[in-house]
């Protein structure tokens, strides 16, 4: 089975590239590393692939924090991960251990699970249990809105 390594390098003359090199199973090297061509007007400050490595999430320099964009690894598409109606800078958090979703903080909102394909977003509650034994001690937990959680 083949896979994909991603990394970046940087030039003096050329500045910073995406690159991806198809690997086997073993990490052998299938084929020359190729770079990804990035149509885009800004320098991302986070570069970070999903689990799968077929998505990079880029985030665009804008306070507080950035805006989000997904590039296609396959297609080599970029596009933002919001409409331009209803973006919103924020940080990042993570990606979903299935590559469909990234976990993002919009500043002027709640803790999401936003789809990469769809933009639909999931807010997510924090949840905190408190109890007192042999001291004072918490619990902590993520929900989705409106479910109860364990």
């Amino acid at each position: 089975m083949a896979s994909v390594i991603l990394f970046t390098t940087s030039t003096d003359s050329a500045g910073e590239a995406i690159r991806k090199l198809p690997v086997n199973a073993q990490g052998e090297k299938l084929a020359e590393a190729i770079s990804i061509p990035l149509s885009i007007d800004f320098d991302p400050y986070l570069i970070a692939p999903s689990p799968d490595d077929w998505h990079l999430l880029l985030i665009r320099p804008m306070m507080p924090g950035g805006l989000p964009y997904i590039l296609d690894t396959k297609s080599e598409q970029i596009r933002p991960l919001f409409s331009e109606s209803s973006f919103s800078s924020g940080r990042f958090f993570g990606w979903h251990p299935d590559s469909q979703q990234v976990l993002f903080w919009p500043s002027n909102s709640e803790l999401q699970l936003i789809d990469i394909e769809t933009s639909e977003q999931t807010i997510l509650t924090l949840v905190v249990a408190r109890w007192f034994y042999a001291g004072f001690s918490f619990q902590s937990e993520w929900c989705k809105r409106d479910l109860e959680c364990a």
